[in-house]
């Protein structure tokens, strides 16, 4: 056997093994990763009820799981990683997830995350509240370490880049100069932790960037009314407040991931 049919025969080899590890659907591989958290009203744990989990793939609708499993007297939730049948080649794919809270006939949407496989990262902590109004915010909020979820830091840098960048700069310091429009150079979002004794106030600096409920939003206010314009966003697809403030979240846990100061973390506890 010459040089050139051995490296022709190596090849091919390497070639049928990628493509029966990528073209296969025999294997079972992880699509989430494990979510838990702790559901409450008025302050009290739920104790009723299920908790639905539900992952599919947002190029295949065929593909996809379902967990759900009683609330315990103690209103906690615990689901492992979702596996699924999937060929190599999906690995790549994205996916949603979606968190249902069920009690008889009424349903409640309580957190959704869009995510790639190859950025799904550690465990997703949550701490939900039944009382949280749509225009707050979906019930479940994430409580982790932002650094442990890639996904999330994606995300909320792709907004970042969309809806920030222009005034605040590619490093979240402030803009250097007046953007037209604007009479002061836009605040330095790396130091908004610094300016509030050490935490990041998310509920606050949420209802900052939507701008809908703020007295300035149609007035003095230099920052545009996301609100309005991420609803449009959304008109194609049904517009939903939930929606609307699930996307501000992840901006703002973005935003927490890039203070100078270090944050503490609050547990799902």
């Amino acid at each position: 056997m010459n040089r050139s049919h051995a490296i022709f025969l190596i090849g091919l080899g390497l070639g049928l093994g990628i493509w029966t590890a990528c073209a296969v659907p025999w294997r079972d591989d992880r699509v989430s990763s494990p979510v838990s958290g702790v559901l409450r009203r008025d302050g009290e744990a739920v104790s009723s009820g299920t908790i639905r989990l539900v992952v599919r793939s947002v190029d295949n609708a065929e593909l996809g799981g379902l967990l759900e499993h009683d609330l315990g007297p103690d209103g906690r939730f615990d689901f492992d990683a979702v596996e699924l049948r999937v060929a190599g080649h999906e690995y790549s794919h994205r996916y949603f997830l979606l968190l249902y809270w069920i009690r008889g006939d009424e349903a409640v949407t309580l957190w959704r995350a869009d995510y790639g496989r190859e950025s799904m990262g550690g465990p997703i902590p949550l701490v939900c509240s039944l009382e949280r109004a749509p225009r707050e915010g979906p019930p479940c909020r994430f409580v982790g370490d932002t650094r442990d979820q890639p996904w999330l830091l994606e995300a909320g840098a792709r907004d970042y880049r969309k809806l920030c960048e222009t005034c605040h700069g590619a490093g979240g310091k402030g803009g250097s100069s007046v953007v037209p429009g604007q009479t002061q150079p836009a605040p330095d979002l790396t130091r908004i932790a610094t300016r509030h004794g050490g935490t990041v106030p998310a509920e606050e600096i949420a209802i900052w960037i939507d701008g809908r409920d703020e007295p300035t939003a149609h007035g003095t206010r230099q920052m545009p009314v996301w609100g309005d314009r991420l609803g449009d966003d959304f008109v194609s697809g049904g517009f939903t407040e939930a929606r609307i403030r699930n996307r501000i979240d992840i901006l703002v846990a973005y935003l927490e991931s890039i203070q100078v100061e270090s944050i503490p973390r609050p547990d799902a506890e």
